[in-house]
């Protein structure tokens, strides 16, 4: 099966921590840990280095919040990330039982042409996560009792070293959110499959919440939305950045016209982003990303 690498970034995660790392406890000789702190401010800290140390092989308190993608990519380009040939990333607000990581490993041996395998999600012992849920489409392939989906968020995902060495990390532009999806697209680009392995039960605490459809997103949501579309190098560039200009100014209009203007005047700093920003994001539209280290500034 190999060595595997638990990836944990907190942030501000005092009243997770005992759920998350509790469960790491359990699954014991089988996993390695490595926690990554974005620059908490409550008592997370305190309980990374005093009460939780001896769960943690590898610990990196950053000096501001670089984000969750960014954070990964820190740790995927550690020396000691190459001794491990899984890595899995769990939430802060996650658990994964020993039983069903033991079945994600079982199957990443038995099926190598899925980078990705994820339990399915529930948010306890009997709901299951309703925006999980939503990932989950009539039709699917079934390989094995793994589920072919396009797209699974990365609060519980089996990953595959070589992955990170064919198509390289998270993609830096997104500060939060829209990484994983991105992620997921380029991971089918390159020739692998994302699986739900249906035996496999893992928990995701976040709270519930209806699938939001894309008028009612919020300004940061929607930025979000454009710049996935942007970067996503199955995408042509030229119309991407079109499409998400025009998307903005009808918006705009939209909410003006209907008399929502203190709403369009929120859509405004996030438009100026993303014009600002839009030559980073021409860098990033691509599939392999070698986005290696942080700023001097933000590390230990």
């Amino acid at each position: 099966m190999g060595r595997t690498l638990s990836i944990i970034v907190t942030y501000q995660a005092e009243a997770w921590l005992s759920t998350c790392l509790e469960s790491i406890r359990a699954l014991g000789e089988l996993i390695d840990t490595v926690v990554v702190d974005n620059a908490s401010t409550d008592g997370t800290r305190s309980l990374l280095s005093g009460q939780y140390r001896d769960l943690i092989d590898y610990y990196h308190p950053l000096r501001r919040n670089v984000g969750f993608g960014r954070a990964h990519n820190f740790v995927f380009a550690q020396p000691y990330a190459r001794n491990y040939d899984h890595f899995l990333l769990l939430n802060q607000d996650a658990a994964l039982p020993r039983p069903a990581f033991e079945r994600l490993l079982q199957q990443a041996d038995a099926e190598p042409g899925f980078g990705i395998l994820s339990p399915v999600h529930y948010r306890s012992a009997t709901e299951r996560d309703s925006r999980f849920a939503s990932y989950l489409r009539p039709g699917d392939p079934v390989v094995n009792g793994i589920r072919e989906v396009p797209f699974v968020n990365a609060a519980i995902w089996l990953l595959r070293r070589e992955v990170i060495d064919r198509i390289g990390g998270f993609n830096p532009v997104f500060p939060h959110y829209g990484e994983d999806e991105n992620f997921a697209t380029r991971l089918g680009l390159a020739g692998y499959r994302l699986g739900v392995v249906e035996d496999s039960t893992g928990y995701h605490y976040r709270p519930a919440g209806p699938v939001v459809q894309r008028t009612q997103l919020s300004p940061y949501a929607f930025w979000i939305v454009g710049l996935l579309r942007t970067v996503n190098p199955k995408n042509h560039l030229l119309r991407a950045v079109v499409t998400t200009g025009w998307d903005y100014l009808t918006l705009i209009a939209r909410l003006t016209t209907s008399g929502r203007v203190g709403e369009a005047k929120r859509h405004l700093p996030f438009l100026l982003r993303y014009i600002r920003e839009l030559p980073r994001y021409v860098r990033y539209h691509q599939l392999i990303i070698r986005e290696t280290g942080l700023e001097a500034a933000d590390e230990p």
